[in-house]
């Protein structure tokens, strides 16, 4: 694991030293204030803490992408210009994704939208809800009418076994994706 840290450090260091050492720093993320968007580094090299590194460079857009960073990842973080500023633009890991725009493509969309589970397990529900009812009047149902000796005049149905169980969100989501 150190041996993957250390090369990913080294990759970062080399995309840095193609910007520039001036506007650029690869640090270690001390912590994350992702209600604010923002993070503290430390720099092994310089001994130096940069706090309040942003999340992202623009701060007041409305439609954007921001990725959080894991804690102790290694962050590439640039100078923004004129400041004293920094904001990441990559690190070595990310605890997650916060997006917010008006359309979202994975792959080419082939497979079509993505599933309101909400809608989806309510919905299921109502569903398993009927058939339940239908298997219950049916399993209890008695045809009255004439009988000849010991049994009926009517071939009598089997039972249908077990009623359906509702449908739980856990069954279908995965959480790693919300929206």
């Amino acid at each position: 694991m150190a041996e993957i840290d250390e090369q990913i450090r080294a990759r970062l260091k080399h995309m840095a030293g193609e910007v520039g050492p001036e506007m650029t720093l690869l640090a270690q993320v001390k912590s994350v204030d992702e209600a604010n968007l923002l993070c503290d580094l430390s720099d092994d090299d310089s001994g130096l803490d940069f706090y309040d590194v942003r999340l992202r460079p623009i701060i007041d857009s409305t439609k954007s992408l921001t990725l959080i960073p894991k804690v102790n990842a290694w962050a590439l973080a640039v100078r923004l210009e004129d400041s004293d500023d920094w904001a990441i633009i990559w690190a070595s890991e990310f605890d997650k994704v916060l997006l917010n725009c008006d359309q979202i493509i994975i792959n080419d969309g082939a497979k079509g939208g993505l599933v309101n589970i909400v809608d989806l397990v309510s919905k299921m529900n109502v569903i398993e809800n009927k058939l339940n009812s239908f298997m219950t009047t049916y399993n209890t149902h008695v045809h009255s009418g004439v009988t000849t000796g010991p049994g009926s005049s009517a071939v009598t149905p089997q039972l249908i076994a077990g009623p359906l169980t509702n449908t739980l969100r856990a069954d279908l989501e995965d959480g790693k994706v919300t929206h």
